[in-house]
This record gives structure tokens, sequence and C-alpha cells, in this order.
């Protein structure tokens, strides 16, 4: 579990002197911010060398993955696998092949929470334009998410479908990964020390040079808020909430989350999960996950495995812990 990662402020820490800790950070330390993937993405590292260049390279690697996962975008693999992947098998790359995988181990996992077929009736939410789909058009689509309609072809490297009508997205687990090869990237070049941060995903790659990181989870109904700073280091943190894409009407709450059993926004009094996993692909795959099954099926997953942990917090402000971090 997650106990080591979570570090106790210590009086030696906080008289860590300031001045010269600055003094050495400035000529080093790279921070910048920017919008991709429809999320705010912050990247902040040490470098000993090269770190405009290793920046550059580090969006360029989000942009890529962007591009390769956009299901609007008619250049990219996610959208030609939609339009063709029931009339035919289509290759794709190696770097989504392994990500299709990871979603669909995840799947079998949560026996189906979690879905990347979710889409076959997600695409007809507009959350911008208060708009959902009405009972008719939820039964018709219904039938057609199943992640096991989703066959890969590991020796050529290719995905099918087994449904006409069935379609995929990679939200609920695309930013995670995207974060996870900037900071392999990172770690390849010699970086010990960064935060990558792309909407709730974040993951942390060593301290703060001698501080830990320090990470916030938003109040779910004050957003400009933070409920909860926890101080990490070498950890992937990932928060979904009922607060990212959303409109109400009627004073029922409908988001961007979706039950694949039922093709609504899951009405378990859950408000947000956070999950503390190795890497972000699958800390954002399993907050998605957690967030699906409620709290009871939520902590039983998590507490089955090594080296997660989750937050979750319910209608009210309450906060449940998995049993590593109800220890601290």
């Amino acid at each position: 579990m997650f106990i080591k990662h979570v570090i106790q402020f210590r009086l030696v820490i906080l008289l860590i002197s300031t001045a010269l800790f600055s003094s050495v950070c400035q000529a080093q330390w790279i921070a910048h911010d920017t919008a991709i993937m429809g999320s705010n993405i912050h990247i902040e590292f040490w470098a000993e060398n090269n770190a405009e260049s290793l920046l550059s390279q580090s969006l360029k690697i989000l942009h890529k993955v962007d591009s390769s996962m956009n299901p609007l975008d008619p250049s990219s693999e996610l959208y030609h696998i939609n339009q063709h992947a029931f009339s035919q098998a289509i290759h794709v790359s190696s770097t989504l092949f392994k990500l299709l995988e990871k979603a669909q181990t995840i799947s079998q996992l949560s026996q189906g929470a979690f879905d990347i077929s979710f889409a076959s009736i997600g695409f007809k939410y507009d959350y911008q334009n208060s708009i959902h789909p009405d009972k008719k058009v939820i039964k018709k689509h219904l039938q057609s998410i199943n992640y096991k309609a989703i066959k890969l072809n590991h020796k050529n490297q290719s995905i099918r479908f087994t449904h006409p009508d069935l379609k995929i997205d990679l939200g609920g687990i695309g930013k995670g990964h995207a974060v996870d090869k900037v900071c392999d990237f990172l770690q390849s070049k010699g970086v010990q020390h960064a935060i990558i941060t792309a909407g709730g995903d974040s993951r942390l790659i060593g301290d703060k040079k001698g501080k830990p990181w320090v990470v916030a989870i938003k109040n779910p109904r004050q957003t400009t808020q933070q409920i909860l700073r926890i101080p990490l280091e070498n950890v992937a943190l990932s928060t979904s909430g009922d607060y990212e894409r959303f409109f109400i009407e009627d004073g029922k709450r409908y988001h961007h989350i979706l039950n694949p059993k039922t093709g609504h926004s899951p009405n378990n009094a859950i408000q947000s999960v956070s999950i503390l996993a190795d890497d972000s692909t699958t800390a954002d795959a399993l907050s998605t996950t957690v967030f699906v099954l409620g709290i009871k099926k939520g902590l039983q997953l998590i507490n089955q495995l090594n080296n997660v942990d989750v937050i979750i917090i319910s209608a009210g402000g309450q906060f449940h812990y998995s049993e590593g971090l109800q220890r601290l």
C-alpha cells in the first residue's frame, strides 16, 4: 500500500533555507502550463541539462497522444477505429494497442464497471448544451456497450468490433496514459524530480528536491477550494469527479462518468474518487471504475489490489479510505 508514499511533514523539512533552495532552482527548474487534450496541463521538473528541449519534447508527446486518441478528429487512430472496426480488423500502433489491452484488463477486473465502449451511448450526451438521450435512445444503444465485443488480435496488432453500433472512447484512461508517456520520457533522460498533471491525473517522480510534492484534491461542491492536500513522492494520483463535465436538470446531475450497464450517470452518492497507484494509466482507469462501482464495491476492489489506495468523497463531504490509508 501507499503508506510509504504519504510523507509526514517534519520540522527539519520545513526549516530548509528558502533562499538557498531558490538560488539553486532558478537556473534548473522548468515549470510550464498549457491546455492539451481538453485539459489543463502542468509540467514541472528539475533538469541538469537541456531543460527547454526536454519540455518541448514532452509537449510533443502530449500532442501526439491527443492526435491519436481524439474521437472527433477524422485523422486520428481512434476515429478510424470507430468508423471501420466492425467491417474489418484495423491495425493500430503498438502504443495504442497496449493501451487498449490495459483497458480490457481493467474491464475484466471490474466485471464491466470500466468499459471504453461506454461511448456507444456517451456520444449522445452534450454537457455543454445540457443535452442527454431519452429512455428510448438509451435502451436502443445500451446493448452495444460490451467490452467483450472488442476483439484484440495480438498476432497482427489489430482491433475488431463484433457489434455494428459499438464505439469506444479513451477518456477514462487516455490522460493517465499521456502523463505516463511524458514521465517515462523524462526519466529516460535522467530527470529524477518532476510532476506532470493533466486535468485530474498527476504523476510524481521523486520529491521536490528535498521536500515532498503536495497534490490537492478539490472540494467537489466548491471546486475553487481544496478539500485535501497530500504530500507525496514517486506515485500517481488520479481524481474523477461528478463536477468535471455536468449539467443539472430538474434537480438531477448529469455528468460525464457513465455506468456502462445503465447508460446513466451513477446514482451512488459519490462526488469524487482519488486513486493512488504506481502509474497514471492504472490510477486514471480505476478512479472511473470505483466511481461506477460505488463505495462498498469500490473499496472491496481496491483492497484486493497491491500498491493501490483510494480516497472516496461521498455526499456531505464524507471521506472513505482504503485499508492502506486507514492505517496512517
